[in-house]
């Protein structure tokens, strides 16, 4: 909603509705004085960049439209998901448990990267790769 280009179109009921989505439950808002207060800071955010900007102008406006700038606060605090990064501390949490043993940080990345990404991982072919590897020289010790 507040992502640039700002602009009325953006306004739809149910916009409103997810925007106030993102106000704590004891904030009771008329959905009309929202929409009316948004309307007339985005006719401020004509020509703004990023959504910062939008933050700024909000926060020089907030006697005027407290309701808009209460929103824009509390959607630029609101947290971004981490799951991606928790799941990746998830799979070194694993297979860190599963070798036990001390190793390069290369190969422990290169393990993260391939438990990660195991839906691409299982549609290699495993004999291809040790074919290639074998013709590549000749690896046999004549004891």
């Amino acid at each position: 909603m507040f992502n640039p280009p700002v602009s009325r179109n953006n306004l739809s009921e149910t916009g409103i509705q997810d925007a106030m989505s993102f106000l704590p439950k004891q904030f009771v808002v008329d959905p009309l004085h929202l929409q009316v207060e948004l309307e007339v800071l985005y006719d401020q955010c004509k020509e703004v960049e990023t959504v910062s900007d939008v933050a700024a102008v909000s926060e020089q406006t907030k006697k005027m439209l407290p309701i808009a700038n209460r929103m824009c606060r509390l959607l630029c605090t609101a947290p971004v998901t981490v799951a991606g990064n928790e799941r990746s501390f998830s799979k070194l949490k694993l297979i860190k448990n599963y070798l036990r043993t001390t190793q390069s940080d290369s190969r422990l990345s290169d393990l993260l990267l391939l438990s990660s990404e195991k839906d691409i991982v299982d549609d290699i072919k495993l004999d291809l790769i040790a074919k290639q590897w074998s013709i590549l020289k000749k690896r046999r010790i004549c004891i």
